[in-house]
């Protein structure tokens, strides 16, 4: 499995404010910090022995970056996700869509702002199709 995500997000927002936005969504959908550079951002989630017996491809590694791009009013995204044990599933393709859809819709404040984390509550509004978010290792498309 190798399937790659990019947007450019037109938006016109310092740094660090896109540096938040960026680090709250990343947090929520369950990746962690990798790189933290003055206008990049990487993040990960998944492990490549979890890709071995999951079913859930958020479980699969996954890198995700973001780029502010001030001369053009804009930010790039760059999603990965893959895995040499696995074989693309379409279902995968559009759960990860949707993952980027709301990236993409968080970072321009256009979408889902009802994203809670306050340490006891995790929760995550299912977007506009009205897609279910799982936590565990079944398929939830």
């Amino acid at each position: 499995m190798n399937i790659e995500l990019r947007a450019t997000v037109a938006l016109d927002i310092p740094a660090g404010q896109l540096r938040e936005r960026a680090f709250a969504w990343a947090k929520l959908a369950g990746f962690v910090p990798e790189r933290d550079e003055p206008d990049r951002w990487t993040f990960r989630r998944g492990s490549a022995l979890s890709a071995l017996w999951t079913v859930n491809v958020r479980k699969v590694p996954t890198t995700l970056e973001v780029v502010h791009l001030p001369e053009l009013r804009s930010a790039g995204c760059f999603l990965r996700c893959s895995s040499w044990s696995q074989t693309e599933m379409p279902w995968e393709r559009r759960t990860l869509e949707g993952d980027f859809q709301d990236l993409v819709d968080y970072l321009t404040a256009t979408g889902p702002r009802s994203l809670v984390d306050e340490e006891t509550e995790r929760r995550w509004q299912p977007g506009r199709d009205e897609r279910v978010r799982d936590e565990g290792d079944g398929y939830a498309g």
